[in-house]
Protein backbone atom coordinates (compact mmCIF):
# COMPACT_ATOMS: atom_id res chain seq x y z
CA UNK A 1 0.00 0.00 0.00
CA UNK A 2 2.86 2.39 -0.27
CA UNK A 3 3.02 3.07 -3.77
CA UNK A 4 5.18 2.71 -6.91
CA UNK A 5 7.29 4.60 -8.37
CA UNK A 6 8.01 4.13 -12.04
CA UNK A 7 10.46 4.92 -14.96
CA UNK A 8 10.75 3.21 -18.50
CA UNK A 9 14.49 3.47 -20.38
CA UNK A 10 13.28 3.53 -24.03
CA UNK A 11 16.59 3.03 -25.49
CA UNK A 12 17.60 -0.38 -23.21
CA UNK A 13 13.92 -1.44 -22.98
CA UNK A 14 13.90 -1.89 -19.42
CA UNK A 15 11.33 -0.95 -16.69
CA UNK A 16 12.66 0.25 -13.47
CA UNK A 17 10.14 0.21 -10.40
CA UNK A 18 10.30 1.46 -6.80
CA UNK A 19 7.91 1.47 -3.26
CA UNK A 20 7.98 5.02 -1.66
CA UNK A 21 8.83 3.34 1.31
CA UNK A 22 11.68 1.00 0.67
CA UNK A 23 15.57 0.89 -0.22
CA UNK A 24 15.17 -1.02 -3.25
CA UNK A 25 14.52 -0.76 -6.90
CA UNK A 26 13.78 -3.20 -9.52
CA UNK A 27 14.17 -3.58 -12.88
CA UNK A 28 12.61 -5.72 -15.61
CA UNK A 29 13.76 -6.26 -19.39
CA UNK A 30 11.41 -8.71 -20.49
CA UNK A 31 8.15 -6.66 -20.35
CA UNK A 32 7.39 -7.04 -17.13
CA UNK A 33 7.94 -10.93 -16.97
CA UNK A 34 10.18 -11.22 -14.57
CA UNK A 35 12.00 -8.39 -12.10
CA UNK A 36 15.91 -8.26 -10.59
CA UNK A 37 16.90 -5.90 -7.68
CA UNK A 38 19.58 -3.71 -8.28
CA UNK A 39 22.12 -3.15 -5.39
CA UNK A 40 21.05 -2.34 -2.06
CA UNK A 41 21.05 1.48 -1.93
CA UNK A 42 24.00 2.91 0.00
CA UNK A 43 24.06 4.84 3.52
CA UNK A 44 22.09 4.51 6.60
CA UNK A 45 19.30 6.53 5.84
CA UNK A 46 15.13 6.11 5.70
CA UNK A 47 14.47 7.83 2.22
CA UNK A 48 10.93 8.68 0.80
CA UNK A 49 11.39 7.64 -2.93
CA UNK A 50 10.36 10.94 -4.87
CA UNK A 51 11.16 10.15 -8.19
CA UNK A 52 13.02 7.78 -10.69
CA UNK A 53 14.04 9.55 -13.97
CA UNK A 54 16.12 7.81 -16.93
CA UNK A 55 18.37 10.28 -19.20
CA UNK A 56 19.41 9.63 -22.62
CA UNK A 57 22.36 7.98 -21.91
CA UNK A 58 20.32 5.24 -19.64
CA UNK A 59 21.88 6.72 -16.51
CA UNK A 60 19.14 6.06 -13.83
CA UNK A 61 18.68 8.86 -11.21
CA UNK A 62 16.61 8.41 -7.70
CA UNK A 63 15.27 11.51 -5.84
CA UNK A 64 14.45 10.73 -2.51
CA UNK A 65 13.65 13.29 0.14
CA UNK A 66 17.53 14.24 1.98
CA UNK A 67 19.26 12.36 -0.90
CA UNK A 68 19.96 12.24 -4.47
CA UNK A 69 21.34 9.21 -6.30
CA UNK A 70 22.33 7.84 -9.89
CA UNK A 71 23.02 4.57 -10.71
CA UNK A 72 25.17 4.26 -14.41
CA UNK A 73 24.53 1.03 -16.27
CA UNK A 74 28.19 0.36 -17.14
CA UNK A 75 29.70 0.60 -13.81
CA UNK A 76 26.58 -1.40 -11.55
CA UNK A 77 26.81 0.59 -8.70
CA UNK A 78 24.64 3.75 -7.05
CA UNK A 79 26.53 7.07 -6.39
CA UNK A 80 25.56 9.62 -4.38
CA UNK A 81 25.67 13.11 -5.78
CA UNK A 82 23.47 14.74 -3.29
CA UNK A 83 24.27 19.00 -3.77
CA UNK A 84 26.72 20.04 -0.55
CA UNK A 85 24.65 23.37 0.11
CA UNK A 86 23.89 25.26 3.43
CA UNK A 87 20.60 25.04 4.42
CA UNK A 88 19.74 21.99 1.79
CA UNK A 89 16.10 21.37 1.33
CA UNK A 90 15.54 19.65 -1.95
CA UNK A 91 11.63 19.57 -2.98
CA UNK A 92 12.07 19.13 -6.95
CA UNK A 93 14.75 17.34 -9.41
CA UNK A 94 14.91 17.61 -12.88
CA UNK A 95 16.73 16.28 -16.13
CA UNK A 96 16.91 19.11 -18.51
CA UNK A 97 16.81 18.14 -22.23
CA UNK A 98 20.61 18.34 -22.66
CA UNK A 99 21.22 16.36 -19.89
CA UNK A 100 21.78 19.15 -17.43
CA UNK A 101 19.98 18.49 -13.63
CA UNK A 102 18.16 21.13 -11.45
CA UNK A 103 17.35 20.98 -8.07
CA UNK A 104 14.66 22.92 -6.82
CA UNK A 105 15.04 24.29 -3.06
CA UNK A 106 12.25 24.79 -0.76
CA UNK A 107 13.40 28.46 0.09
CA UNK A 108 13.24 29.74 -3.64
CA UNK A 109 16.60 28.72 -5.10
CA UNK A 110 17.45 26.18 -8.20
CA UNK A 111 20.86 24.39 -7.76
CA UNK A 112 22.08 23.11 -11.80
CA UNK A 113 25.01 20.69 -12.73
CA UNK A 114 26.15 20.19 -15.84
CA UNK A 115 28.46 17.12 -15.22
CA UNK A 116 26.03 15.02 -13.85
CA UNK A 117 26.04 15.69 -10.09
CA UNK A 118 29.92 15.96 -10.15
CA UNK A 119 29.51 20.02 -8.87
CA UNK A 120 26.08 22.25 -8.27
CA UNK A 121 26.15 26.03 -8.95
CA UNK A 122 22.91 28.28 -7.85
CA UNK A 123 21.66 29.51 -10.83
CA UNK A 124 21.64 33.07 -10.83
CA UNK A 125 17.15 33.41 -11.42
CA UNK A 126 15.34 36.23 -10.53
CA UNK A 127 12.90 33.87 -8.22
CA UNK A 128 13.99 36.48 -5.00
CA UNK A 129 10.39 35.88 -3.11
CA UNK A 130 8.96 32.68 -5.18
CA UNK A 131 7.70 29.49 -3.45
CA UNK A 132 8.96 27.29 -5.80
CA UNK A 133 7.05 23.83 -6.13
CA UNK A 134 8.82 22.32 -9.05
CA UNK A 135 10.52 22.76 -12.65
CA UNK A 136 10.21 21.52 -16.07
CA UNK A 137 11.38 22.34 -19.52
CA UNK A 138 9.79 21.70 -22.86
CA UNK A 139 11.08 22.99 -26.13
CA UNK A 140 14.12 24.44 -25.08
CA UNK A 141 12.15 26.68 -22.32
CA UNK A 142 12.12 26.54 -18.50
CA UNK A 143 8.89 26.67 -16.22
CA UNK A 144 8.57 27.18 -12.48
CA UNK A 145 5.86 26.79 -10.49
CA UNK A 146 5.31 29.47 -7.70
CA UNK A 147 3.67 28.24 -4.84
CA UNK A 148 2.37 31.68 -3.19
CA UNK A 149 -1.28 32.46 -2.68
CA UNK A 150 -2.06 30.47 -5.88
CA UNK A 151 0.06 28.48 -7.83
CA UNK A 152 1.26 30.40 -10.70
CA UNK A 153 3.34 29.15 -13.79
CA UNK A 154 6.06 30.98 -14.84
CA UNK A 155 8.26 30.66 -18.38
CA UNK A 156 11.64 31.75 -19.52
CA UNK A 157 13.10 31.06 -23.03
CA UNK A 158 16.53 32.71 -22.25
CA UNK A 159 18.17 30.40 -19.60
CA UNK A 160 16.72 31.66 -16.75
CA UNK A 161 17.65 34.96 -17.51
CA UNK A 162 14.21 36.85 -17.83
CA UNK A 163 10.66 34.47 -16.39
CA UNK A 164 7.15 35.85 -17.71
CA UNK A 165 4.00 34.58 -16.31
CA UNK A 166 2.79 31.64 -18.76
CA UNK A 167 -1.15 32.01 -16.85
CA UNK A 168 -2.44 30.90 -13.38
CA UNK A 169 -2.89 27.13 -12.33
CA UNK A 170 -6.16 26.49 -11.08
CA UNK A 171 -6.39 25.29 -7.12
CA UNK A 172 -5.17 21.16 -7.26
CA UNK A 173 -8.20 19.66 -7.52
CA UNK A 174 -9.14 16.04 -6.18
CA UNK A 175 -12.85 15.56 -7.82
CA UNK A 176 -14.72 18.01 -9.70
CA UNK A 177 -18.58 17.90 -10.07
CA UNK A 178 -19.87 20.68 -13.38
CA UNK A 179 -23.92 21.85 -12.97
CA UNK A 180 -25.83 22.23 -16.49
CA UNK A 181 -24.90 25.45 -16.50
CA UNK A 182 -20.52 25.04 -16.46
CA UNK A 183 -20.29 25.99 -13.04
CA UNK A 184 -17.53 23.80 -11.17
CA UNK A 185 -17.31 22.64 -7.68
CA UNK A 186 -13.54 21.14 -6.56
CA UNK A 187 -12.81 19.49 -3.67
CA UNK A 188 -8.83 20.08 -2.67
CA UNK A 189 -8.49 17.40 -0.26
CA UNK A 190 -9.90 19.74 2.62
CA UNK A 191 -11.96 22.01 0.72
CA UNK A 192 -15.05 22.71 -1.50
CA UNK A 193 -14.72 25.43 -3.54
CA UNK A 194 -17.16 26.74 -6.24
CA UNK A 195 -16.51 28.48 -9.88
CA UNK A 196 -18.94 29.83 -12.31
CA UNK A 197 -18.86 29.57 -15.57
CA UNK A 198 -17.77 33.04 -16.16
CA UNK A 199 -15.69 33.57 -12.92
CA UNK A 200 -11.56 33.85 -13.31
CA UNK A 201 -11.47 32.58 -9.64
CA UNK A 202 -12.37 29.95 -7.47
CA UNK A 203 -14.74 31.08 -4.02
CA UNK A 204 -14.15 28.99 -1.04
CA UNK A 205 -18.18 27.66 0.26
CA UNK A 206 -16.44 24.95 2.71
CA UNK A 207 -14.09 23.08 5.03
CA UNK A 208 -14.37 19.94 6.92
CA UNK A 209 -13.82 22.51 10.04
CA UNK A 210 -16.80 23.74 9.27
CA UNK A 211 -17.70 19.74 9.90
CA UNK A 212 -16.10 19.62 13.27
CA UNK A 213 -14.06 16.58 12.09
CA UNK A 214 -10.58 15.46 11.12
CA UNK A 215 -10.35 12.45 8.49
CA UNK A 216 -6.83 10.57 9.16
CA UNK A 217 -6.60 9.01 5.25
CA UNK A 218 -6.00 10.14 2.05
CA UNK A 219 -7.83 12.96 0.48
CA UNK A 220 -8.24 10.90 -2.55
CA UNK A 221 -10.24 8.80 -0.08
CA UNK A 222 -13.33 11.46 -0.52
CA UNK A 223 -15.80 11.55 -2.98
CA UNK A 224 -18.78 14.29 -3.92
CA UNK A 225 -21.72 14.11 -5.56
CA UNK A 226 -24.13 16.75 -7.06
CA UNK A 227 -28.31 16.28 -5.54
CA UNK A 228 -30.85 17.63 -8.14
CA UNK A 229 -31.47 20.45 -5.98
CA UNK A 230 -28.02 22.04 -6.35
CA UNK A 231 -26.69 20.71 -2.84
CA UNK A 232 -23.05 18.80 -2.78
CA UNK A 233 -22.54 15.46 -0.57
CA UNK A 234 -19.48 15.05 0.50
CA UNK A 235 -18.15 11.81 1.79
CA UNK A 236 -15.57 13.16 4.33
CA UNK A 237 -16.14 11.62 8.08
CA UNK A 238 -18.96 9.30 6.75
CA UNK A 239 -21.03 11.56 4.58
CA UNK A 240 -22.05 15.69 4.91
CA UNK A 241 -24.66 17.43 2.93
CA UNK A 242 -23.45 20.67 2.23
CA UNK A 243 -25.93 23.76 0.29
CA UNK A 244 -25.24 24.53 -3.09
CA UNK A 245 -24.05 27.98 -2.04
CA UNK A 246 -21.25 26.71 0.94
CA UNK A 247 -22.11 27.12 4.30
CA UNK A 248 -21.89 23.99 7.40
CA UNK A 249 -24.25 21.49 6.10
CA UNK A 250 -25.73 18.51 7.67
CA UNK A 251 -23.75 15.07 8.54
CA UNK A 252 -26.34 12.27 7.16
CA UNK A 253 -23.81 9.61 8.13
CA UNK A 254 -20.58 9.57 11.04
CA UNK A 255 -17.65 8.69 10.69
CA UNK A 256 -17.45 5.37 11.66
CA UNK A 257 -18.94 4.38 7.61
CA UNK A 258 -16.43 4.30 4.92
CA UNK A 259 -17.81 5.37 1.63
CA UNK A 260 -16.29 3.92 -1.35
CA UNK A 261 -18.88 4.90 -3.71
CA UNK A 262 -22.09 7.90 -4.37
CA UNK A 263 -24.13 7.66 -6.81
CA UNK A 264 -27.63 10.01 -7.38
CA UNK A 265 -30.07 9.34 -9.72
CA UNK A 266 -32.02 12.29 -11.49
CA UNK A 267 -34.92 11.80 -8.55
CA UNK A 268 -32.62 12.68 -6.14
CA UNK A 269 -32.52 8.81 -5.03
CA UNK A 270 -29.18 8.07 -3.25
CA UNK A 271 -27.36 4.88 -3.77
CA UNK A 272 -23.90 4.35 -1.37
CA UNK A 273 -21.47 1.22 -1.23
CA UNK A 274 -19.31 1.50 2.20
CA UNK A 275 -17.64 -1.01 4.35
CA UNK A 276 -20.55 -2.12 5.65
CA UNK A 277 -22.66 -2.83 2.55
CA UNK A 278 -24.90 -1.00 -0.15
CA UNK A 279 -27.04 1.82 1.19
CA UNK A 280 -30.15 3.30 0.06
CA UNK A 281 -32.18 6.32 0.45
CA UNK A 282 -35.21 7.57 -0.79
CA UNK A 283 -36.14 10.56 0.69
CA UNK A 284 -32.96 12.85 0.05
CA UNK A 285 -30.65 11.41 3.09
CA UNK A 286 -33.20 11.48 5.61
CA UNK A 287 -33.30 8.07 6.38
CA UNK A 288 -31.51 5.00 4.98
CA UNK A 289 -31.71 1.28 4.34
CA UNK A 290 -28.96 -1.04 4.30
CA UNK A 291 -29.95 -3.06 0.97
CA UNK A 292 -26.98 -5.24 -0.14
CA UNK A 293 -24.92 -5.35 3.99
CA UNK A 294 -23.08 -8.17 2.45
CA UNK A 295 -21.06 -6.46 -0.73
CA UNK A 296 -18.13 -4.89 0.61
CA UNK A 297 -16.14 -5.18 -2.76
CA UNK A 298 -17.94 -2.47 -5.13
CA UNK A 299 -15.88 -0.65 -7.09
CA UNK A 300 -18.51 1.58 -8.63
CA UNK A 301 -22.33 2.49 -8.66
CA UNK A 302 -24.73 3.56 -11.55
CA UNK A 303 -27.62 4.55 -11.50
CA UNK A 304 -30.32 5.60 -14.33
CA UNK A 305 -33.71 7.21 -14.17
CA UNK A 306 -35.73 4.64 -15.21
CA UNK A 307 -35.16 2.57 -12.06
CA UNK A 308 -31.99 0.95 -13.10
CA UNK A 309 -29.06 0.53 -11.00
CA UNK A 310 -25.93 -1.19 -11.78
CA UNK A 311 -23.30 -2.73 -9.06
CA UNK A 312 -19.49 -2.89 -10.39
CA UNK A 313 -17.70 -5.27 -8.12
CA UNK A 314 -14.46 -7.26 -8.11
CA UNK A 315 -16.66 -10.35 -8.61
CA UNK A 316 -18.71 -9.02 -11.50
CA UNK A 317 -21.74 -6.61 -12.57
CA UNK A 318 -25.33 -6.70 -10.82
CA UNK A 319 -28.50 -4.99 -11.87
CA UNK A 320 -31.25 -4.17 -10.20
CA UNK A 321 -34.45 -2.76 -12.27
CA UNK A 322 -36.44 -1.79 -9.03
CA UNK A 323 -34.04 0.68 -7.48
CA UNK A 324 -32.10 -1.96 -5.25
CA UNK A 325 -34.69 -4.18 -4.22
CA UNK A 326 -34.13 -7.42 -6.20
CA UNK A 327 -30.90 -8.28 -7.95
CA UNK A 328 -29.50 -10.31 -10.84
CA UNK A 329 -25.96 -11.30 -11.84
CA UNK A 330 -24.85 -10.36 -15.20
CA UNK A 331 -21.73 -11.04 -15.32
CA UNK A 332 -19.79 -12.84 -12.29
CA UNK A 333 -16.02 -14.45 -11.47
CA UNK A 334 -14.60 -11.65 -13.48
CA UNK A 335 -13.39 -7.58 -12.09
CA UNK A 336 -15.52 -4.96 -13.46
CA UNK A 337 -13.63 -1.66 -12.33
CA UNK A 338 -15.89 0.96 -14.14
CA UNK A 339 -19.54 0.59 -15.58
CA UNK A 340 -22.18 2.81 -17.30
CA UNK A 341 -25.36 2.57 -18.91
CA UNK A 342 -28.17 3.99 -20.98
CA UNK A 343 -31.30 4.42 -20.40
CA UNK A 344 -32.04 2.13 -24.06
CA UNK A 345 -30.07 -1.47 -22.84
CA UNK A 346 -26.37 -0.07 -23.59
CA UNK A 347 -24.08 -1.22 -21.08
CA UNK A 348 -20.52 -0.54 -20.94
CA UNK A 349 -18.65 -2.75 -18.25
CA UNK A 350 -14.29 -1.97 -18.12
CA UNK A 351 -12.48 -5.61 -17.47
CA UNK A 352 -8.91 -5.97 -17.94
CA UNK A 353 -8.06 -5.79 -21.83
CA UNK A 354 -10.98 -3.58 -22.67
CA UNK A 355 -14.77 -3.29 -22.30
CA UNK A 356 -17.32 -5.64 -22.31
CA UNK A 357 -20.21 -4.57 -24.16
CA UNK A 358 -24.49 -5.32 -24.63
CA UNK A 359 -27.10 -3.50 -26.23
CA UNK A 360 -29.58 -5.94 -24.49
CA UNK A 361 -29.14 -5.21 -20.93
CA UNK A 362 -26.88 -8.07 -20.63
CA UNK A 363 -28.57 -10.61 -22.42
CA UNK A 364 -25.14 -11.03 -25.07
CA UNK A 365 -22.17 -9.22 -25.26
CA UNK A 366 -19.33 -8.88 -27.36
CA UNK A 367 -15.51 -7.42 -26.51
CA UNK A 368 -14.45 -4.13 -27.16
CA UNK A 369 -10.92 -4.51 -27.43
CA UNK A 370 -7.99 -1.16 -27.27
CA UNK A 371 -4.79 -1.13 -28.92
CA UNK A 372 -2.18 -1.33 -26.31
CA UNK A 373 -1.62 -4.85 -24.86
CA UNK A 374 -3.84 -5.68 -22.05
CA UNK A 375 -5.33 -1.89 -22.12
CA UNK A 376 -8.00 -1.64 -19.56
CA UNK A 377 -10.19 1.41 -19.06
CA UNK A 378 -9.92 3.22 -15.49
CA UNK A 379 -13.24 5.71 -16.06
CA UNK A 380 -16.21 5.16 -18.31
CA UNK A 381 -18.44 8.58 -18.77
CA UNK A 382 -21.45 9.06 -21.30
CA UNK A 383 -22.95 11.79 -22.40
CA UNK A 384 -26.87 13.00 -22.84
CA UNK A 385 -26.69 11.50 -26.27
CA UNK A 386 -25.46 8.02 -25.41
CA UNK A 387 -22.02 8.30 -26.48
CA UNK A 388 -19.06 6.94 -24.06
CA UNK A 389 -15.52 8.25 -23.34
CA UNK A 390 -12.84 5.82 -22.18
CA UNK A 391 -9.76 6.54 -19.89
CA UNK A 392 -7.89 3.95 -19.86
CA UNK A 393 -4.33 3.11 -17.84
CA UNK A 394 -2.38 3.44 -21.25
CA UNK A 395 -3.14 7.28 -20.32
CA UNK A 396 -5.50 7.43 -23.84
CA UNK A 397 -9.07 8.31 -24.22
CA UNK A 398 -11.26 6.90 -26.36
CA UNK A 399 -14.72 8.05 -28.37
CA UNK A 400 -17.26 5.37 -28.82
CA UNK A 401 -20.21 5.31 -30.39
CA UNK A 402 -24.02 5.48 -29.21
CA UNK A 403 -25.04 1.45 -28.22
CA UNK A 404 -22.47 -0.02 -30.18
CA UNK A 405 -18.54 -1.12 -30.20
CA UNK A 406 -17.33 1.71 -32.88
CA UNK A 407 -14.41 3.62 -31.42
CA UNK A 408 -11.48 5.68 -31.69
CA UNK A 409 -8.78 7.71 -29.89
CA UNK A 410 -9.24 11.38 -29.00
CA UNK A 411 -6.33 12.37 -26.85
CA UNK A 412 -2.92 10.15 -26.15
CA UNK A 413 0.06 10.45 -23.91
CA UNK A 414 -2.22 12.48 -21.24
CA UNK A 415 -0.43 13.20 -18.08
CA UNK A 416 -0.04 10.24 -14.90
CA UNK A 417 -2.94 10.74 -12.50
CA UNK A 418 -5.37 12.54 -14.88
CA UNK A 419 -9.30 12.28 -14.47
CA UNK A 420 -12.26 12.79 -16.47
CA UNK A 421 -16.58 13.99 -16.70
CA UNK A 422 -18.56 14.60 -18.78
CA UNK A 423 -20.70 17.43 -16.82
CA UNK A 424 -24.27 18.11 -16.88
CA UNK A 425 -23.64 20.50 -19.24
CA UNK A 426 -22.39 18.56 -22.11
CA UNK A 427 -18.88 18.89 -21.97
CA UNK A 428 -15.48 16.51 -21.25
CA UNK A 429 -13.17 18.05 -18.44
CA UNK A 430 -9.92 16.08 -17.66
CA UNK A 431 -7.64 17.15 -14.55
CA UNK A 432 -4.72 16.70 -12.27
CA UNK A 433 -3.76 19.72 -11.08
CA UNK A 434 -5.32 22.28 -14.04
CA UNK A 435 -8.94 21.62 -15.00
CA UNK A 436 -9.48 21.39 -18.81
CA UNK A 437 -12.71 21.65 -20.98
CA UNK A 438 -13.20 20.24 -24.45
CA UNK A 439 -13.97 23.52 -27.05
CA UNK A 440 -17.18 21.20 -27.87
CA UNK A 441 -19.76 19.14 -26.16
CA UNK A 442 -18.98 14.94 -26.62
CA UNK A 443 -22.15 14.76 -28.99
CA UNK A 444 -20.65 16.91 -31.23
CA UNK A 445 -16.68 15.36 -31.65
Amino acid sequence: NSGMILETDHVRNIVYASPRYAREVFYSDDNCATWTTLPILPGEYSHYTSDLLVDGESTLYLFARDILLKYPVNEGEWVDITPEHDGLNMSHFMLGEDGSLYMVLWEGRVLWSGDGGGSWQVKDWNTAGMYLLMIFSNRNCLFLVDGNYSSFLCRSCDEGISWQSAGRLDVHIQDLLVDSSGGMIGFTGIRLHRRGEADDMWTYIWTYMDGGCWQDSHPNSVLTGLCPDGDILVSYCGLTRIPGEGGPGYRMMGEDTLVISIEIDPAGMIFLATDNGVMRSMDYGDSWETILPELTNVLELEANADSTVYIATENGLLISEDYGSTWETLIDSTVVNSITSDSDGSIYAGVEGGIMFSADRGRNWEMIRFEGYLETPRTLEMSSGGRVVALTNYRRLYLIEKGCADHRVIFSELPSGISILIGEDGYLYYFVSQIFRYSVPVDML
